[in-house]
């Protein structure tokens, strides 16, 4: 299924949506921050719990995550710690039909873990490998139409590629050379997560609304 046109973003919308995102959400960054740069593939029960898990109870997902194993969770990632050292590009330049048969696999066996789930699995993916995967969760697959299962994380990053490449030529058309590095320098955090801001507020219309207030304040 194509991606529909209005789902793509102006610059300047986007901008918008994460300049929301960077006035009042610093404690969460300051986290995510953390964890991206302590964070590896050895991931061993302790930072399986401390970095991952403690992740999930803080952003959104807490009644599950609390019941995660975190020994059962760092032995499913020593198992797919190769495939996951060959995800070493961005979402911008990934084969995904080439890699699909591996993502699938490793979304999979991810969410199959007890108490994980496909929300959970998309942010412990993004985690260990930020350049690539995109989080999501129930609210944002259903505004791009797509299952909560592997098959369905695949068609999402199929379509947030390609409204990331659309929004990156834009930038291109402005007279910005490296537009993935001018986000990331302007805003301190990788492409994906970048995405995932704008995805997340533009399926809460409620916190927009509050936000809106503040904002008037």
């Amino acid at each position: 299924m194509p991606v529909n046109v209005n789902q793509i973003p102006t610059i300047q919308e986007f901008e918008e949506y994460l300049e929301l995102w960077r006035k009042f959400f610093v404690l969460d960054d300051v986290m995510y921050q953390k964890i991206l740069s302590d964070l590896s593939l050895d991931v061993d029960p302790s930072k399986a719990y401390s970095y991952l898990i403690r992740f999930l109870e803080l952003w959104g997902v807490r009644r599950a995550a609390v019941n995660i194993s975190p020994i059962e969770l760092s032995s499913r990632i020593l198992e797919l710690k190769a495939k996951l050292a060959s995800m070493d590009k961005s979402i911008l330049e990934i084969d995904l039909d080439q890699m699909s048969d591996e993502i699938k696999e490793i979304f999979e066996k991810i969410s199959n873990i007890k108490n994980v789930g496909p929300t959970s699995a998309s942010k412990i993916l993004h985690l260990l490998r930020p350049q690539l995967f995109m989080m999501w969760d129930m609210d944002i697959a259903k505004t791009y139409r797509v299952k909560p299962s592997p098959t369905g994380y695949l068609e999402f990053l199929k379509r947030c590629q390609l409204i990331l490449r659309s929004i990156i030529r834009e930038y291109q058309d402005i007279g910005i050379k490296d537009p993935e590095q001018y986000l990331i320098k302007k805003f301190g955090k990788p492409l994906t997560k970048l995405f995932d801001e704008y995805n997340w507020l533009k399926t809460r219309k409620w916190l927009r609304r509050r936000i809106t207030e503040l904002l008037s304040i």
